[in-house]
């Protein structure tokens, strides 16, 4: 009887053994493995979050957009009169052809034509700073300016500034804001 227990102190022995080198091979790929790959992980849950700030960003601004298209339907304006008023991209070359036939309609001369974007962070509309120089008669001047507030597009007049010229005519100086999506 003795003898058929030697055996089972070494199975034992084995088992112990075999769980202890299961227990080492465990610890270490651990460390091999998993550790390196938790930085990996915590960087990709800061940009899971960080998107989802920006998604959370985007859903709220399409549903102020879908507010707004929704309280157009029946009425007077038109989606296409709001975004000929203030169009979805800056929108340059229409800008300065929208100039160009104000001064050619009303016998004035662009002298200089300047730009600069100045993203509205508070807003959810950017805007596209217009310096000009321009010259002509003072009622030539005054005709532009009406045609301007005429316009199908939405400009607002920061500054002006007029210079009365030795020949009869006026230099007008305009910082023009046109505002966009």
């Amino acid at each position: 009887m003795s003898i058929e227990q030697q055996p089972n102190k070494s199975n034992s022995s084995v088992v112990t053994i075999i769980a202890l080198l299961l227990l080492i091979v465990a610890t270490v790929g651990l460390f091999i493995f998993v550790f390196p790959k938790k930085d990996s992980l915590n960087k990709l849950a800061v940009d899971i979050a960080q998107k989802q700030v920006e998604l959370n960003k985007s859903k709220s601004q399409l549903a102020k957009l879908q507010s707004v298209k929704d309280s157009f339907k029946g009425g007077e304006v038109t989606q296409k009169d709001v975004l000929n008023l203030v169009p979805d991209n800056v929108e340059e070359g229409k800008i300065i052809r929208t100039l160009a036939n104000h001064s050619k309609e009303n016998e004035i001369t662009i002298n200089s034509l300047s730009f600069g974007i100045n993203n509205n962070k508070d807003g959810d509309y950017s805007i596209l700073s217009v310096t000009t120089n321009l010259s002509g008669t003072h009622r030539n001047l005054i005709k532009f300016l009406q045609s301007l507030e005429k316009d199908g597009r939405k400009f607002s007049i920061n500054t002006m500034s007029v210079q009365v010229l030795e020949n009869g005519l006026e230099n007008m100086s305009l910082n023009i804001s046109a505002f966009y999506l």
